[in-house]
């Protein structure tokens, strides 16, 4: 709204900053009588039709930009109405310039023309081009109009009607080159007319184009996006299968152990036994917490972290890890198989950033009120600023993979009540923080209700 109203005062003031004697005109058609020479003439029209093209733009660009600001909250009819209230300002600006400067400021048949043409393109095309197109187009079309200003064949018609069109016309009069004036004119004037339809068209197009393209990519990332979930759901499924179908062996042999217990008096034997049916007991519950994705029990931070790290002990850089887990923090009420795969994924790409002897992993478990706090820092490259607002997209990856990873592991965050917030800057590396919300009296219930 700001730059219409702008470009319309603009308008007004003009008329003091682009002056007739800025551009020699007058002299060139004293020079061109004085020396019976219709090239100097020539030049004079050309100079006068640039001058007014300067002129016109600012306001008549402002008062089609306020047009469209003010279209896009109306409707129907009411559209047309707004349309029409704004060219009503033009003949305004025309009449307040000659208040203001005391010269005559003709709204004549250029500028008729130019309205005309500028409401039939902005009906035509069903895009809004940007501004510096748009700016293009206009002054194309103003150049075009005032081109006919200096046409002595169309006078009686409205068409140069101002002092000096009408001088540069009795110069041509007395010089015999109003066929000359004639011809240039109307050349012009379909040159630049032409022109501007042709650019609209080709930016109509070209717009099209770019449309066809979005949408295009849109569709494949749909695609490929369906892809993955459906790749991801069959996956689940057959994990899911093959988890249960574990339960049997695992029963059998839990009651096998117990036999043996019962059964054998050796105590070495028995002993081991005894593990072997605490082992079954611990794959029993992961089996449980992988099939049942919010079955969750209390645990310290310090052993979730423990339990993750044991999954990466087979990485190459593990030694970079560094842990530091703050004292008398509240247990975590979670999910231990998904909240670890989340946990692993973080990790494991924070491992994956470093790559020189300094490369470093800060794991840092700290409270933060009633929450606790799992920060996971790095000092890798870091992530460039314009992929940071992508990294929780399905299928995005940097490093040729599904891109699955970081968006399950923020999802089991969120389902655990928590959030993830992802840091990085160029150079410096990556900081993951994530809280969860942590429950020390919920964990003492559990334990006082099971010992009753």
């Amino acid at each position: 709204m700001i730059l219409p109203i702008s470009l319309i005062v603009l308008g007004l003031i003009m008329p003091s900053i682009v002056t007739v004697h800025d551009f020699g005109i007058i002299p060139l058609i004293h020079k061109a009588i004085l020396a019976g020479d219709s090239g100097h003439l020539l030049m004079a029209s050309a100079r006068l039709v640039l001058l007014n093209t300067l002129r016109a733009l600012p306001h008549y660009l402002g008062v089609f930009l306020l047009a469209e600001f003010l279209m896009q909250k109306a409707n129907g009819a009411r559209r047309w109405l707004v349309l029409l209230g704004c060219l009503a300002l033009i003949p305004l600006v025309y009449i307040t310039i000659e208040l203001i400067y005391d010269i005559r400021y003709d709204f004549g048949g250029p500028a008729l023309m130019a309205l005309l043409g500028i409401t039939v393109l902005h009906q035509l095309f069903n895009y809004r081009p940007g501004l510096f197109n748009k700016t293009i187009i206009l002054i194309l079309i103003l150049a075009a109009v005032q081109c006919l200003d200096v046409v002595p064949a169309i006078t009686p018609y409205g068409f140069g009607r101002g002092e000096i069109s009408l001088s540069i016309k009795d110069a041509a009069a007395f010089l015999d080159a109003e066929a000359i004036l004639f011809l240039l004119g109307m050349t012009f004037f379909i040159t630049c007319g032409f022109s501007a339809l042709a650019l609209g068209q080709l930016l109509m197009y070209y717009n099209k184009e770019l449309i066809l393209v979005e949408q295009a990519r849109r569709q494949e990332e749909a695609l490929h996006t369906a892809r993955l979930q459906a790749l991801n759901s069959r996956a689940a499924v057959e994990i899911q299968g093959l988890v249960h179908d574990l339960k049997t062996p695992l029963t059998s042999i839990q009651g096998l152990s117990g036999v043996i217990q019962l059964k054998n008096k050796n105590g070495k034997i028995s002993e081991y036994a005894h593990r072997i049916e605490q082992c079954v007991d611990q794959m029993s519950e992961m089996i449980g917490e992988i099939l049942h994705e919010h079955k969750q029990r209390y645990i310290p931070p310090a052993s979730l972290i423990k339990y993750t790290l044991s999954h990466l002990s087979s990485h190459p850089k593990i030694g970079a890890v560094k842990v530091s887990i703050e004292d008398g923090l509240p247990h975590l009420l979670v999910n231990r198989i998904r909240l670890t795969r989340a946990l692993v994924n973080f990790i494991d790409n924070a491992l994956e950033a470093i790559s020189t002897p300094q490369g470093k992993v800060e794991i840092q478990v700290k409270r933060a009120g009633s929450q606790v706090a799992i920060i996971i820092r790095d000092n890798g490259p870091g992530i460039a600023p314009g992929d940071l607002n992508r990294i929780w997209d399905v299928s995005f990856s940097t490093k040729n993979s599904l891109g699955l990873g970081l968006p399950f592991a923020r999802g089991v965050i969120v389902d655990h009540g928590g959030k993830v917030f992802y840091n990085s800057r160029p150079n410096e590396g990556c900081s993951v923080r994530i809280l969860l919300p942590g429950g020390d009296e919920y964990a003492q219930q559990t334990t006082n209700s099971s010992s009753r």
